[in-house]
């Protein structure tokens, strides 16, 4: 009996002692009580304006296969995990904010951190951006439509000026063979000269293109022979059509 009112006694003093003084393990769950306040202090502090969807998380929701290991995805309090075992592994509160890449999750985080007009002021900002780069864009576009069509212009302008000359050699060399008559040889001539010297007086081609033209031919054509009957053949016509247009209509 003894015995047992020593150690009862004993039990008594021991509580009694740990109630009057704080010990290391009272000081240790205080400063895990502490951490977890401030944790929940910090957490609570991020106002996190986080979209419904994520771009990705949107082409998913509409019915877009994604074949990738990898995921990432924002958690309600903020933080980032990720898997690479597939979308499976993805929790499913959380599939309308995944990304397959760490930096994009990371820039949407820091946007949601944001207050709603800073972010409003962002979007309006990039939109600006968005809207000049879209801008000079078109406006380069425009002018190297404009410059090619400039340029095929004067192509166009530059080849009938080399034609009308390859006309005035040709048709005299049909006349010195026999093959084109002299009425025909002067119409063609005639009417290829008048077109040279309105490209010329409008400015369009240089003269001295067109003279460079018809020496270039006088020497391209200077073995004109059998082979070159056909064309002769096609000045005759082209001169008839030519004259037909200078007839005076019956009706």
């Amino acid at each position: 009996m003894r015995k047992f009112s020593c150690f009862f006694i004993g039990l008594f003093l021991l509580t009694l002692s740990f109630n009057a003084q704080s010990g290391p393990f009272d000081e240790l769950k205080k400063g895990l009580e502490d951490l977890n306040t401030v944790q929940e202090s910090v957490v609570s502090e991020i106002e996190l304006t986080l979209p419904e969807y994520s771009p990705l998380g949107k082409r998913i929701a509409n019915g877009e296969a994604v074949y990738s290991d990898t995921f990432y995805w924002i958690n309600a309090d903020g933080t980032i995990a990720s898997t690479n075992r597939g979308w499976s592994r993805v929790p499913k509160p959380r599939r309308h904010l995944v990304y397959l890449d760490r930096n994009e999750a990371e820039k949407e985080l820091a946007d949601a951190s944001i207050s709603p007009e800073e972010r409003k002021a962002q979007e309006e900002e990039r939109e600006r951006i968005a809207a000049e780069k879209k801008a000079r864009e078109e406006e380069a576009a425009a002018k190297r439509r404009a410059a090619q069509a400039e340029e095929n212009k004067k192509k166009k302008n530059y080849t009938a000026v080399e034609n009308n000359a390859a006309t005035i050699v040709a048709a005299a060399k049909c006349m010195e063979n026999y093959w084109l008559s002299a009425q025909d040889e002067k119409l063609l001539k005639d009417h290829a000269q008048k077109e040279i010297k309105d490209y010329i007086a409008k400015g369009l081609v240089p003269k001295e293109y067109a003279n460079k033209q018809i020496k270039n031919y006088r020497v391209m054509l200077a073995n004109f022979g059998y082979e070159q009957m056909e064309m002769c053949e096609l000045f005759k016509v082209t001169a008839q059509m030519l004259r037909s247009q200078t007839e005076e209509d019956l009706f």
